[in-house]
């Protein structure tokens, strides 16, 4: 005799919903998102202190560039716009709860522009081209407020 619980589901089939409960926490499915929050959290907040850093140090090569050589200059930029790259690898490998989707993608669209005035300022720099470089300096000076703009956004979500 089949035997019913109070929500119409027979014990069998109540032993199988328990399994496939247990194995779904087995694997991840249905995970705390208490965890996910605080794994973003942390993970946003070293994103965003990554993009700190660069700002801080985009200035100093910026101050410094006329008192550096092209060669040397040239290759601070290179490596400031692989950095930049970087953080945005960073941030399209969050997993953004719903809330703080828009502000992510704010700042990987904010920073892919900045990282691409990076790259024209090092292109510049490497064919001496100093009037192409102070062009591409003033593009980067525009954009950049977007990029302070949208961290912060991002930052006062965690």
């Amino acid at each position: 005799m089949k035997r019913t619980t109070a929500v119409g589901v027979t014990s069998k089939g109540l032993a199988l919903l328990g399994v496939i409960v247990i194995a779904m926490l087995a694997t991840g499915c249905g995970s705390d998102s208490k965890t996910s929050d605080a794994a973003f959290k942390k993970d946003a907040k070293a994103a965003t202190a990554k993009v700190t850093k660069l700002g801080d140090d985009i200035g100093l090569a910026i101050q410094t560039a006329g008192t550096t050589p092209d060669a040397e200059l040239g290759k601070t930029f290179d490596a400031l716009t692989a950095r930049g790259r970087t953080i945005i690898g960073d941030l399209k490998a969050l997993k953004p709860p719903d809330s703080a989707k828009q502000r992510v993608d704010d700042l990987i669209a904010a920073l892919t522009t900045g990282a691409r005035d990076l790259d024209a300022i090092a292109t510049a720099v490497h064919a001496s081209d100093g009037k192409a470089a102070g062009a591409a300096t003033r593009t980067l000076a525009t954009d950049s407020p977007a990029i302070k703009s949208a961290r912060v956004a991002l930052e006062g979500q965690l």
